[in-house]
C-alpha cells in the first residue's frame, strides 16, 4: 500500500547557480530552474547541489515553479498506483469509455537494441494493470491522442521501419497504419502528436527536418 503525499507550497531555500529549491513533504520536490537537463543526472562538486540532486532522485513528483500550486490547489495529494521495473516513458492517453489509461514504458535502459514495445492499459477504477500487444506489434510510441474511439499515435521507428502515424482500436488492439512518408520521403523520428477537434494532426519529426 502506497501512502498518499499531500502537496502544498513549501518554504524556499537557495543554492548556487541561481537554482532554488524548497523544503517539501517526502516524495515532493519543487525546483525553480531549467527543465532541459535533469538535476538528478548532473555531476557536481558542491555538496549543497548534490543534496538537491539526491532529493530529486528520491521524489516521485517534481514541480519547477511554485505557481503550479495555483493550478492544482494546496490540498492535492499524489498517490503512487503502480511500481514498474523500468522507466515509464510517455504517450499517455485516457479512454473515457473504458476508464483506462494507455501509456508506454521504455523497458531496460535504452530499450532492447534501441526499441521498446512495452505498452500498458491501466484501469483507473480497479488499478488493474495489463501489458498489451497490438496486431501488428507496435514499437517506440512517442505521442498519443485519444479521439473518435481510437488511440492515435506516432513512433520514431525501429530497426526495420521508419517513424509513422497510426491508430489502435482499444477493444481489439488492432493497429492501422495512417502515414509513414511525406511525398515518398520517410519520416524518421516522430517525437510528439496533437490533434484538433476537426481531426487534423500536428506532429514533430526533428531527425528528418520536418
Amino acid at each position: 500500500m502506497f501512502t498518499p503525499i499531500k502537496l502544498f507550497p513549501c518554504s524556499a531555500s537557495s543554492a548556487p547557480f541561481s537554482l532554488s529549491w524548497t523544503l517539501c513533504p517526502p516524495g515532493l520536490t519543487l525546483i525553480a530552474g531549467t527543465i532541459w537537463e535533469a538535476p538528478s543526472a548532473a555531476n557536481v562538486s558542491d555538496i549543497r547541489v548534490e543534496a538537491i540532486n539526491e532529493r530529486v532522485i528520491q521524489s516521485s513528483f517534481v514541480a519547477y515553479d511554485e505557481r503550479f500550486f495555483d493550478i492544482i490547489g494546496s490540498n492535492t495529494t499524489v498517490e503512487q498506483l503502480q511500481g514498474l521495473p523500468f522507466q515509464i516513458h510517455e504517450a499517455s492517453c485516457y479512454i473515457p469509455e473504458t476508464g483506462q489509461l494507455f501509456f508506454v514504458e521504455w523497458g531496460p535502459p535504452g530499450g532492447i537494441n534501441g526499441s521498446h514495445n512495452w505498452q500498458y492499459l491501466l484501469d483507473v477504477r480497479t488499478n488493474n494493470l495489463s501489458r498489451i500487444l497490438t496486431v501488428p506489434p507496435t514499437y517506440n510510441v512517442h505521442g498519443c491522442v485519444y479521439q473518435q474511439g481510437k488511440l492515435h499515435f506516432v513512433t520514431d521507428g525501429s530497426l526495420n521501419e521508419t517513424g509513422y502515424l497510426a491508430t489502435i482500436d482499444p477493444y481489439t488492439l488492432e493497429q492501422t497504419l495512417g502515414l509513414n512518408n511525406y511525398f515518398k520521403r520517410p519520416f524518421i523520428s516522430f517525437n510528439d502528436l496533437e490533434m484538433d477537434r476537426e481531426g487534423n494532426y500536428y506532429m514533430t519529426d526533428s531527425s528528418s527536418g520536418m
